[in-house]
């Protein structure tokens, strides 16, 4: 109870005290409430307990893992995930069978902070266990704060799993009676995570998230920029007007970026921004011209950034290069489009690449992508870096191929011993599919292309 007073005054003890406390704790009679309330203490203080402290704490927690109440659970959980500390096995499993069975009795801030640490902690909660809090939240989704809200899809968005059309409609309705409390944090963190899902938030919501950052633009950290713009390049697809008051809102802030030096992070989101400002029409033509003019301050700095993004190769992948080979194509793999920094997986052509001037070879082609799991959500809807990256390729001129690992699979499976005809046949739909669904493109289909069912 003492660190307790200290943490909710947020007042520092000294060393010694600290020292005095944590030694005096008799942890055999500590009760749930106890350990979770020392905990929360010592994370809020910035103080990380040591390793015998850490290790008998959570030895009693397991022991009296069925006397934990939902709020016990969640500041537990959120100390953890705040020390770093991975919790043992047996004792997540044992709150997590805890939190099915009172999930009843969770309100707003232990459902988020109990998700939260799930996902900072990069463990996969049970469906189960998201399916009982994602019931309550709808349930008690008038009670939400605008920190609660954002955690909360900040979490769905992090663990890769879509939240419910009920609970996002109800945050949204919920986010748009509280925004005036928003504050940057949650409203990047509440964008992010929208874009993350790969959803366009309700426009009401987004104007007003828009006006609220107007008021508070002052106080935009540069992660809460970076977090903004990013999310910018998705949401300007349906909404350019309202995304550029928003830019125009943190016009000072973002200028104030060159002032600065870049993490890798922020430097590869405005990146991103740069290439959205200068492919999407209805972005460009709103911007301020002191944001333009960044590129040409940051712009070298944030491509190098974007381009030092490792890629990712798999076997999969590798079949599918082999397959449009195998088809007579011309492949070219790992391309990097010289405008974007973009890296296309597989450039695809039916003519000799020479005798092709750059805009021939994006008409003339195919960007094919091989997109393996993390480019979708659990319920395999692609995510939002994903749409971002396919929205800018389109518009950048390329005639773009999606293969979906789980297509692919299915096709070498049922397969068998002629798997390589199957998956020629597949790739050959593929493409002739995403030709003429872009009419009027001038794209050319090479006459190696015989289209076939399966």
């Amino acid at each position: 109870n003492t660190l307790w007073a200290f943490a909710t005054q947020v007042r520092q003890p000294d060393d010694e005290l600290v020292a005095i406390l944590t030694g005096l704790a008799v942890l055999r009679d500590m009760t749930a409430h106890d350990i979770a309330n020392t905990l929360w203490a010592l994370a809020t203080l910035g103080r990380q307990p040591d390793e015998a402290l850490m290790a008998g704490l959570m030895e009693r927690a397991f022991a009296v893992r069925q006397t934990f109440n939902p709020q016990d659970i969640a500041q537990l959980l959120w100390a953890l995930a705040t020390f770093g500390r991975q919790p043992s096995e047996a004792l997540l499993a044992g709150l997590t069978e805890r939190v099915v069975e009172v999930c009843d009795d969770f309100m707003p801030q232990a459902i988020a902070n109990t998700l939260w640490a799930f996902a900072s902690l990069g463990q996969q909660p049970s469906e189960v266990l998201v399916a009982g809090l994602e019931a309550r939240a709808v349930a008690v989704r008038g009670d939400f704060k605008p920190q609660e809200i954002a955690n909360t899809l900040w979490a769905f968005a992090s663990l890769g799993k879509q939240p419910g059309d009920d609970l996002v409609a109800g945050l949204e309705a919920r986010a748009l009676v509280v925004r005036h409390a928003f504050n940057p944090p949650n409203i990047a963190n509440t964008l992010w995570a929208f874009v993350t899902l790969g959803r366009q938030p309700d426009r009401a919501l987004l104007e007003g998230l828009t006006d609220r950052a107007l008021v508070v633009r002052h106080a935009f950290s540069e992660k809460d920029i970076g977090n903004t713009l990013w999310a910018i390049c998705f949401l300007s697809i349906l909404s350019p007007v309202v995304v550029c008051r928003l830019v125009n809102a943190l016009e000072l802030p973002i200028a104030a970026l060159a002032a600065g030096e870049l993490d890798v992070q922020l430097g590869q989101q405005l990146h991103q921004f740069f290439v959205a400002c200068e492919v999407d029409k209805g972005l460009c033509t709103g911007m301020p011209a002191s944001i333009l003019a960044l590129k040409e301050t940051l712009g070298p700095a944030c491509l190098a950034a974007f381009i030092g993004i490792p890629l990712q190769s798999s076997w999969s992948k590798q079949q599918v290069s082999q397959t449009l080979r195998g088809i007579h194509l011309l492949v070219e793999d790992e391309v990097r489009c010289p405008r974007s920094g973009y890296t296309i997986d597989m450039w695809v052509h039916g003519g000799p690449v020479l005798q092709q001037s750059a805009e021939d070879r994006r008409t003339n082609g195919w960007a094919v992508e091989f997109d393996g799991p993390m480019h979708f959500m659990a319920c395999r809807a692609p995510t939002g870096e994903t749409l971002i990256k396919r929205h800018h390729i389109q518009l950048l001129g390329y005639t773009l191929v999606s293969v979906p690992f789980w297509e692919w699979d299915r096709v070498c499976e049922a397969g068998g011993c002629e798997a390589g005809g199957s998956r020629e046949l597949y790739m050959r739909n593929k493409l002739h599919l995403s030709t003429i669904t872009r009419a009027g493109s001038g794209s050319i289909m090479p006459s190696s292309v015989v289209v076939g069912s399966w």
